[in-house]
C-alpha cells in the first residue's frame, strides 16, 4: 500500500465517521428539544458531538530527522543516503 493509498482510506474513514456521528447528534438533538424548557435555546446536532483537542506538540528537529530516516528505510529508501 502507498503512502498515498493509506491517505485516502484513512480520509475516507474519518468521514464516516463524522457522518456517524452527526446522526447520533440529530438524534440526541431532536430528544432533548422535545424535553427543553420554553426559554431555552434550541439544541444542534453539534452541541451532541465530540469536540477534538487540539495539542500543540514541539518536537526537536532531531527527532524529526529520524523519524525521516526511519519512514525511509520502511519505503524501500538507503539506510544511509549520501
Amino acid at each position: 500500500m502507498t503512502p498515498a493509498e493509506f491517505s485516502r482510506i484513512l480520509s475516507g474513514y474519518s468521514r464516516s465517521e463524522k457522518q456517524k456521528w452527526y446522526r447520533f447528534g440529530m438524534l440526541a438533538a431532536v430528544v432533548a428539544n422535545c424535553h427543553r424548557g420554553e426559554k431555552t435555546k434550541p439544541f444542534k446536532p453539534e452541541d451532541f458531538m465530540p469536540v477534538p483537542e487540539k495539542k500543540k506538540v514541539r518536537q526537536a528537529w532531531e527527532d524529526q530527522l529520524e523519524q525521516v530516516k526511519m519512514l525511509n528505510v520502511a519505503f524501500g529508501g538507503d539506510e544511509n543516503p549520501g
